[in-house]
């Protein structure tokens, strides 16, 4: 269960993040940089697991992991170490060969979501192969999940998106009330979810400008203070076409 959002301006790209868990999950580590094949990599990880749910490189790419739908095959492997497998990549192309081969592995259902400034991709690792989905960059865009009526919390959440977010004068301040949007009868369903067995555990905000990359991790249960940035210096990439997407 999860809320992504990508909003781009002139000069750069910002992904937002919440992370919804159980109440019993324990509070993720905080981002250092952790050295990569590529460069650095800034994640928060999850001191069960020992894997996260979101990155920024000091290539310019963003990941982010939401839950899919279905069950989990037997013998599957953690969601959380995707993305740590891929974060060595320095350009959207290698991420899809690295992912090519990492498919036989017994993924659980999920939805990867990978980005720069200038493209953004949706992926999902099966058996029978990778599926990519292009994500549009020049309007806002949103993903969501959620493990409970799905059917009624999906469009909900979709529609606060485009009613906050999509045309606002001030882009980057709609995503951030958008992160933080609680119904006051509805918190179950809400963007900063509220409900008996979970809730929200923490916004994670990724900006990446030409030159630095940054991010902002806010655990909401044990805040205290102002949640500090963390950024890396960019290194060159080359932009590597992608042939292997549609």
């Amino acid at each position: 269960m999860c809320t992504v959002s990508l909003v781009t301006t002139a000069d750069r790209l910002r992904v937002m993040c919440n992370r919804d868990e159980q109440h019993t999950r324990p509070e993720a580590r905080h981002p250092r940089p952790q050295a990569t094949p590529s460069g650095f990599a800034l994640m928060p990880t999850d001191p069960q697991a020992g894997g996260t749910w979101i990155a920024a490189t000091s290539s310019g790419l963003v990941f982010a992991l939401l839950n899919g739908d279905g069950p989990a095959p037997v013998g599957s492997v953690s969601r959380g170490h995707l993305i740590p497998s891929l974060a060595g990549c320095a350009t959207l192309a290698e991420v899809i060969d690295c992912a090519e081969r990492l498919c036989q592995m017994p993924w659980p259902a999920h939805r990867l979501i990978v980005a720069n400034r200038r493209r953004a991709l949706e992926l999902r690792l099966r058996p029978r192969g990778l599926a990519v989905t292009e994500l549009p960059l020049k309007t806002p865009a949103m993903i969501t999940s959620s493990s409970l009526e799905a059917d009624a919390v999906l469009p909900a959440r979709r529609a606060l998106f485009t009613s906050l977010v999509a045309g606002a004068s001030d882009l980057l301040g709609a995503q951030d009330r958008f992160h933080r949007h609680r119904w006051a009868d509805r918190a179950w369903a809400s963007i900063d979810m509220r409900r008996h067995d979970g809730a929200t555990h923490s916004i994670t905000t990724v900006d990446v400008s030409a030159d630095r990359v940054a991010m902002r991790y806010e655990p909401l249960r044990h805040a205290v203070g102002e949640p500090a940035w963390i950024s890396l210096p960019r290194a060159a990439a080359a932009a590597a076409p992608l042939s292997k997407v549609s």
